[in-house]
C-alpha cells in the first residue's frame, strides 16, 4: 500500500473523527484515508507533540518474537508494517532519523545469554541473520561503546530499526493535512453521545461535532473516553523515564540496545548522544498519584522527580557497561505514560454496544513500534478487509472480563504475577 497518496482504486467512504493526534490516531487516520474515508477530522486535547509518542525513544524491532515476552506472537506482523512503514517514508524523503542497523539484546551473565539466545535466537519466527553474539562481538558492533569485560555476550536481530518520534508525528500530520485531514489541537473532548446504540455526538472545548463514526486514540485517557459510554478496558498507565546526554561520540551506525539484567534498561544513539531508560525509571501512574504527583494532567506530560533520582541512583550501573556514560552530561529528560495491559497486547476494534465506535490503545510501551501496523489493523476491521494485517481476535477489546480486573491494583497483580519485565513499577 502507498504510504505518501490515497489508494484511487478505495471506495469513497463517509466521515470518521479521530480522538488522539499521537502515533496510533494519526495512523489510523492516516489508513482510513487509504481506505477510502475523505473526511476526516483528528482532534487532540493539547498542542501539537505535547503528548507520549514524542517522549518515545523510538525503537522499531519485531519485540514479540521472543519467548520471554507477554502477549504471543501476534503483534509480530503488525511489528513488522510499522518498520516497512517508516522505511518507505524514510526513502520517500521524508526525515524521520530513519535507521536500520539491527538490535542487540545484550547480557551481562551467562544465564540471561542463554535465555536470550534460546528465546529470540531460538525463536520460530526468528528473522534470518537472528544470532548469538559473544562479548567481543557486541563492542565491535557498538563501535567501543560497550566495556567488553562487563557483559557475557547477547542476541542480535538484524531487522530493526530507530525513528526519532517528534519527527514521525510532524510528517504524519504534514502529510494527512496535504490530504485534507482536519487537524484540531486545543480540542479536549467532554461528551460523546450516542443515539439508538450508535454513536452520535463528539462534543469538545472548541464545539460539537456531529459524528458518524469515531475512533478513540487517547493513550492514558483512553478510559475516560469510554466510561461514560459504560465500558472500560484494563488498562493501567505507567510513567516512564529517558534521558538524554550530551554528544558522546556514538556511531551512527550502532544498533539500538535491550538488557532485561541492567534494570532492565534500553538505549541508542541519537545524534551521537546517548538515549536511555531503565527499570527504575518507571513507576505505576497509580502509585504516583497515591504520592502526590499529578499524572492526569489534561494536557502535557507528567513530571515524576521520584523518577529522575532513581534514574540517577542507577546510572553507575549503567556507567560500568558503558563506561563514556560518566564523562557526558544528561541534558534532557522526558517523561511520558504509556499504558500497559494485563495480557501484554494491544487494543484495537469496536467498542462493544456501540455502533460506529473503534478504539485502540494498550501500546505496552510500543506505540512507535507497532503504530503504523495498528493503525492499519483499525482500518481493516472498520473496512471489513478480507485479509487483515493481523489476527483480529487476538486484539478485540472484549477479549478479557473486564470483571476479572476491576481495578488497576488488580492488573498490576496479574502482570506481577506473570513476570513481567516491568513488574517491579507496582510495588511502593
Amino acid at each position: 500500500m502507498p504510504i505518501d497518496q490515497p489508494n484511487p482504486a478505495a471506495a469513497a467512504r463517509g466521515s470518521v473523527h479521530v480522538v488522539g493526534a499521537g502515533i496510533l490516531g494519526l495512523s489510523a487516520a492516516w489508513h482510513l484515508h487509504l481506505a477510502g474515508y475523505r473526511e476526516i477530522t483528528v482532534v487532540d486535547a493539547g498542542p501539537a507533540l505535547h503528548g507520549t509518542t514524542p517522549a518515545g525513544a523510538g525503537f522499531v524491532l519485531p519485540a514479540a518474537a521472543d519467548e520471554s515476552r507477554r502477549g504471543g506472537t501476534f503483534a509480530v506482523p503488525i511489528s513488522h508494517y510499522s518498520l516497512d512503514f517508516y522505511r518507505r517514508l524514510h526513502s520517500d524523503g521524508h526525515d524521520i532519523e530513519f535507521g536500520e542497523h539491527g538490535n542487540i539484546v545484550m547480557a551481562t551473565t551467562e544465564s540471561f545469554l542463554a535465555e536470550s539466545a534460546a528465546g529470540i535466537a531460538g525463536h520460530p519466527l526468528a528473522d534470518p541473520g537472528t544470532r548469538v553474539l559473544s562479548a567481543a562481538d557486541v563492542v565491535s558492533l557498538t563501535g567501543g561503546a560497550v566495556d567488553g569485560a562487563a557483559i557475557t555476550g547477547g542476541v542480535f536481530m538484524p531487522r530493526a530499526g530507530q525513528v526519532t518520534t517528534s519527527r514521525v508525528v510532524e510528517v504524519l500530520t504534514a502529510l494527512l493535512e496535504a490530504e485534507g485531514v482536519q487537524i484540531v489541537y486545543g480540542a479536549r473532548v467532554t461528551a460523546l453521545q450516542t443515539a439508538d446504540g450508535r454513536v452520535s455526538l463528539l462534543s469538545t472545548s472548541v464545539g460539537d461535532l456531529p459524528v458518524e463514526a469515531v475512533v478513540l486514540a487517547g493513550g492514558a485517557w483512553l478510559n475516560a473516553l469510554l466510561e461514560p459510554l459504560g465500558t472500560r478496558l484494563p488498562l493501567l498507565p505507567m510513567v516512564a523515564t529517558r534521558f538524554v546526554t550530551a554528544d558522546a561520540g556514538l556511531a551512527a551506525d550502532m544498533p539500538t540496545i535491550q538488557s532485561r539484567d541492567l534494570g532492565p534498561m534500553w538505549l541508542r544513539n541519537l545524534h551521537g548522544s546517548f538515549s536511555w531508560g531503565a527499570g527504575p525509571g518507571y513507576r505505576s501512574s497509580r502509585l504516583l498519584r497515591a504520592s502526590g504527583v499529578d499524572t492526569g494532567v489534561a494536557v502535557g506530560r507528567p513530571r515524576a522527580d521520584v523518577l529522575v533520582d532513581a534514574l540517577r541512583v542507577h546510572q553507575p550501573v549503567m556507567e560500568h557497561v558503558f563506561p563514556v556514560l560518566a564523562d557526558v552530561e544528561v541534558v534532557t529528560v522526558i517523561q511520558g505514560q504509556p499504558v500497559w495491559t494485563a495480557d501484554g497486547r494491544g487494543y484495537v476494534g469496536e467498542v462493544p454496544g456501540v455502533d460506529g465506535l473503534w478504539a485502540l490503545g494498550g501500546d505496552n510501551e510500543s506505540g512507535v513500534m507497532n503504530g503504523p501496523g495498528m493503525g492499519r489493523l483499525l482500518a481493516d476491521i472498520v473496512t471489513g478487509a478480507d485479509d487483515p494485517i493481523a489476527d483480529v481476535a487476538a486484539f478485540r477489546l472484549d477479549r478479557l472480563p473486564q470483571a476479572d480486573f476491576p481495578t488497576e491494583e488488580s492488573i498490576e497483580a496479574f502482570i506481577a504475577s506473570e513476570g513481567d519485565r516491568v513488574a517491579h513499577a507496582f510495588t511502593d
